[in-house]
């Protein structure tokens, strides 16, 4: 009866019965397997042919599955059976999504919460990733060859666009070593990207950039195979510093992808990392990004934010020959606390804004005074600013926004240990 009401001449029916499905799917896994192949049939033909609003059910569908089986394998409960019907699906589902990349919205990479079935897609392929691991790369690989490139026509962006996409969504689930050489050679394409003149293909890259980060890079960890080195890192770094000054969104992202980079190099053994010679002029341009002001972008405090997050992830992988720099940022956040001060505060919107900004702030001072303790000859560049420091920590704690208390209390336990007292 559900699986008919799938093509009942209401579109709500259409809609109610797909998300019946889920909710059966939720509560009696076990008992699907007689009714996957008419489910399967129904709900391509729902993404492929059917309105938006109905095509958006049917690939929540198969999102909902994924999260089931990925449980299953994450409880190891002896009780529940997985049918593998992800795995199964994988080679017939991929061209189906894929497809449906293609269909984006202009603008829709500046909104966050925008929500279609190319967004719906990408999202539910990389639940396939997640799930099925290796096997799904042969099925997305094809696609990515064959349109990461392509330029013939105008409208070829949203093949670019569709390609990159798909591609940062299987960065999570396939083993490191399947992909290392895929990924090593899609970085040139990659980089290249971010001049593309398509905004869209820009963003959807920088995203793709900071995943590749994300799963494929981790210096200190011989089981991953090694893509960023002393070589490569040059061409990364002047590109990503590029895309700092690209519009806010995409400035967003590539703040995203410095601090994945940064990560990478967290446990990187030595007096000195790959990143070292580039540690000043990235946290330069992360400040320099911290206080840009786009009229054409409502949202100039998210790039503050995560231009604010990605010197926190540069801090915490500063290698000891970059410590002197690092002491460097001390008096500076210092000083953009003390400008939080001259906001207004007049509305209570105005008063969130200013308590958020001062967490950010201390978030920041904490991470420096940490990084700073853990060497001892260090702590000095902390003591010296000791008065300025907790001048300024407590008159953050005087402002009446209590989410903005436990970042400075944490920034004021950084600092104690600091001391050594």
């Amino acid at each position: 009866m559900v699986c008919q009401g799938t093509s009942a001449r209401d579109e709500r029916i259409r809609i109610s019965s797909f998300t019946c499905l889920h909710e059966i799917a939720a509560n009696y896994y076990a008992k699907l397997p007689p009714y996957m192949p008419e489910v399967f049939n129904i709900s391509v033909k729902a993404i492929n042919e059917d309105s938006e609003e109905v095509g958006l059910q049917a690939v929540e569908f198969w999102s909902t599955l994924c999260d089931i089986e990925l449980d299953m394998v994450d409880d190891e409960d002896p009780a529940e059976t997985s049918h593998h019907f992800i795995a199964a699906v994988v080679p017939h589902l991929v061209p189906v999504l894929l497809k449906q990349l293609t269909k984006q919205e202009e603008g829709q990479e500046q909104d966050d919460t925008a929500w279609n079935l190319a967004m719906a897609s990408g999202t539910c392929l990389g639940l396939l990733a997640r799930t099925a691991e290796d096997a799904i790369v042969q099925h997305v690989m094809p696609f990515v060859t064959e349109n990461i490139g392509k330029n013939t026509t105008p409208e070829d962006w949203r093949l670019r666009e569709a390609a990159t996409f798909a591609f940062g969504s299987i960065l999570e689930g396939p083993s490191p070593h399947s992909l290392a050489e895929i990924v090593r050679q899609a970085m040139g394409f990659l980089l290249a990207a971010m001049k593309d003149p398509h905004p869209y293909v820009r963003d959807t890259t920088a995203w793709t950039i900071g995943r590749v980060f994300e799963f494929q890079h981790d210096a200190g960890n011989s089981e991953v195979p090694e893509l960023i080195t002393r070589e490569t890192l040059p061409q990364v770094a002047q590109v990503l510093l590029g895309g700092l000054g690209d519009q806010v969104h995409i400035a967003v992202r590539v703040c995203d992808a410095i601090g994945r980079l940064a990560e990478g190099f967290t446990a990187y053994a030595g007096q000195s990392s790959p990143l070292s010679p580039f540690f000043k002029e990235i946290i330069t341009n992360l400040l320099n990004a911290s206080s840009r002001t786009d009229p054409s972008h409502t949202d100039s405090t998210r790039l503050q934010i995560s231009a604010f997050e990605a010197i926190n992830d540069m801090v915490r992988a500063a290698s000891p020959d970059t410590l002197d720099t690092v002491g460097q940022l001390t008096p500076v956040f210092l000083q953009e606390i003390a400008k939080t001060f001259n906001m207004p505060v007049s509305s209570g919107e105005q008063r969130e804004k200013q308590a958020e900004l001062q967490g950010q702030l201390c978030g920041v001072l904490q991470v420096i005074m940490q990084k700073l303790s853990e060497v001892e000859q260090y702590k000095a560049a902390v003591l010296q600013y000791a008065d300025q420091i907790m001048e300024s920590l407590l008159r953050v704690f005087s402002n009446h926004t209590s989410s903005v208390h436990e970042e400075a209390m944490l920034a004021v336990g950084a600092f104690t240990y600091a001391c050594g007292r």
